[in-house]
């Protein structure tokens, strides 16, 4: 028979095995050709989706996100990209360009 002692380790052990963290990264985003250079920091777990940090951005800078591109190591960055996909690690940089827009 398992004593109650016993029991209690190997349910300690189970809830330590479920649990997991998830991992969060520091992504910091720099506005490029902005008087000042506006900087925001955001911390996100590495499958969010750009597309929230992008929207969210262009909310906080009042502007359209259809008037800012995003860039990673120079490659533009899509909605459906995450951080892993990126290979963005923590303290990494995106740059923000707003681009014009012609009528």
């Amino acid at each position: 028979p398992i004593t109650t002692i016993e029991k209690h380790h190997q349910r300690q052990k189970w809830v330590t095995k479920t649990r997991k963290r998830k991992k969060y990264i520091e992504i910091i985003l720099e506005l490029i050709h902005n008087p000042g250079g506006v900087v925001c920091h955001y911390h996100i777990t590495e499958n969010v989706k750009m597309k929230r940090v992008k929207d969210d951005f262009a909310a906080k800078m009042e502007e359209s996100v259809r008037l800012c591109r995003f860039l990673s190591d120079g490659k533009r960055i899509e909605d459906n990209d995450t951080a892993i996909a990126l290979a963005l690690e923590e303290g990494d940089w995106i740059e923000v360009y707003e681009t014009m827009e012609s009528g």
